[in-house]
């Protein structure tokens, strides 16, 4: 009888001192991927500060690492062996710079969200607003202006674009395109593609001489097309 009580006393106690020791071994290792695959440098920074703390205590200080992070929109946790932690993030990422008058330049996000402030290769847009501040919500001209050189970022090489009032001027090699900042933007880049990819070319039934065009206007229902003064 004694046996058979002290061995069940046993095992719970070897199965709860293994749990303890496993709730209480420092984290040595956090790894993290996105949907774009390695998470970048501001959430490894973040999550990187949670090593050394205990697992059991874990959970709370990656939420408090990341809960006040811009670049993140969700994560989840996932446990290895003791000590090794992976983290998945969906994660923000910023598609288009904004740089207001004498103002920094700042990295937005496709929800329209100032994730970072400093240089960037992405396309960038001149503003006449004053300044912004992280975690701002760039208001609805300023956003469908960002899209819409993303979206000719993607496909043509300009030299700057510029949002004053409610007009966007894009300056390309010989040629300006003025834009509207409300509308539908798949309309007007179509609209744009279509126009320029027709200027000068060699052969074919709609045909435009670049040597007279100056600006491409699409801020009315049908695009204009304005001739260097001669």
């Amino acid at each position: 009888m004694i046996v058979r009580i002290v061995r069940p006393i046993v095992l719970v106690a070897l199965v709860g001192g293994a749990i303890y020791a496993i709730a209480n071994a420092p984290v040595s290792n956090i790894t993290c991927s996105s949907q774009f695959g390695q998470c970048s440098r501001p959430i490894e920074e973040a999550l990187a500060k949670n090593i050394g703390t205990k697992t059991i205590n874990l959970s709370g200080g990656i939420a408090s690492s990341l809960s006040t992070s811009l670049f993140v929109k969700d994560y989840s946790l996932e446990f290895f062996s003791p000590g090794k932690i992976n983290v998945h993030v969906v994660e923000k990422r910023p598609v288009f710079g904004v740089k207001p008058h004498d103002a920094k330049l700042y990295q937005v996000d496709a929800e329209g969200v100032v994730l970072a402030e400093g240089t960037t290769d992405l396309p960038v847009l001149m503003t006449d607003n004053a300044s912004f501040t992280l975690g701002d919500k760039l208001d609805a001209k300023t956003r469908f202006s960002g899209e819409i050189i993303e979206g000719l970022a993607q496909i043509y090489a300009f030299e700057s674009a510029v949002l004053n009032g409610d007009i966007l001027t894009v300056n390309f090699p010989g040629l300006v395109a003025i834009f509207p900042t409300q509308g539908d933007r798949e309309y007007l880049a179509g609209a744009f593609t279509l126009i320029y990819s027709q200027l000068n070319k060699d052969s074919g039934e709609f045909r435009i001489d670049n040597s007279s065009i100056e600006i491409i206007d699409l801020r009315f229902k049908n695009p204009v097309l304005k001739k260097r003064a001669i």
